[in-house]
């Protein structure tokens, strides 16, 4: 049996949640004749961009056999893009077309950029490309517009409350729940929500964990040794919130944080936005945007999340 993650994962533009002007776009450029060989997705970890590359793919009705797939962490240099370049020469293998897909495509060398664009200024007709990346911000300003030129540029958002409530209560739905049993995991839901921080498949990942179980304690217990104390994340919080930048008093919350460092920023990043958008506090902006900074937790677990809490709790920039 799939997890739900797999199971509910979007296959078609129809079938994704939230977005609305994303699905809209991207829907009509698929419809044409003439569709585009290049696309990047760009938006916070865990926000659908790799879920929307492969829709494109489906869309485009390339079979899997045509489809590769780049992590830029182990290749991202000139020598990958050349030989990407050189088979683009040929035809695919099994269907009518085929696709490259680059994760994190921030991580491609300037060079390599530079040769997939002069690629996609006379783009073979065979061959499409999706770009996903997590920090556009990264890529410098001049390749930035010969990728708005040559690409179709996607800025993908997480979900947001309602959204995600619909989106998990219509699994439960699917699942075979009655409304009433819906209603009384109305305490699950809201910690799956604060949990995943807008990320659909952390959600599904977490309730995936306890769908099967039957106490709503036991439940809440279980989504806290997958991510993280609720008191904890509520205890951090609260230091922004009072304005509290003593990192010795602060310590001790932190140390105290379970679970996945990365899951652990999502939820105190959608905690903070919670406050943000009921007081509209500029202190409370910058701590976000700190906060915001995915490749810390990504690449050093939660030493990476200790060093973003410290720099936003005493509104020190270290870099």
């Amino acid at each position: 049996m799939d997890s739900l993650p797999i199971k509910y994962r979007p296959k078609t533009i129809e079938e994704l949640w939230g977005n609305t002007s994303v699905k809209e776009s991207l829907e009509k450029i698929l419809t044409r004749e003439d569709p585009r060989p290049a696309y990047l997705f760009t938006g916070p970890p865990g926000c659908g961009k790799t879920t929307l590359a492969r829709i494109v793919k489906e869309a485009l009705g390339i079979v899997d056999f045509d489809f590769y797939k780049y992590n830029t962490s182990n290749t991202r240099g000139i020598d990958t893009a050349r030989k990407i370049a050189e088979d683009c020469l040929y035809g695919a293998s099994a269907g009518k077309a085929k696709m490259y897909l680059f994760e994190e495509a921030h991580g491609l060398t300037p060079e390599a950029w530079n040769c997939f664009l002069d690629l996609l200024e006379h783009p073979p007709g065979n061959t499409f490309f999706a770009f996903c990346t997590s920090e556009f911000e990264r890529i410098g300003e001049i390749l930035k517009k010969a990728i708005h030129r040559r690409c179709a540029v996607f800025e993908v958002n997480l979900l947001n409350v309602p959204e995600m409530r619909k989106q998990l209560n219509w699994i439960l739905d699917q699942e075979g729940f009655e409304t009433d049993s819906i209603e009384l995991l109305s305490p699950v839901i809201d910690k799956i929500i604060t949990c995943s921080g807008g990320s659909p498949g952390e959600a599904l990942s977490l309730l995936d964990t306890i769908i099967e179980m039957d106490d709503v304690d036991l439940m809440l217990e279980k989504i806290n040794e997958s991510s993280s104390s609720d008191v904890t994340i509520r205890d951090i919080c609260k230091l922004f919130i009072d304005q509290e930048t003593d990192w010795k008093k602060a310590r001790d919350f932190v140390k105290n944080l379970k679970g996945d460092a990365e899951t652990n920023r999502r939820a105190i990043v959608g905690y903070l936005g919670a406050v943000l958008l009921n007081s509209g506090r500029k202190d409370i902006a910058k701590a976000i945007h700190t906060l915001s900074d995915s490749t810390k937790t990504y690449g050093n677990g939660v030493t990476g999340l200790h060093l973003l809490l410290y720099m936003a709790i005493t509104k020190e920039d270290l870099f």
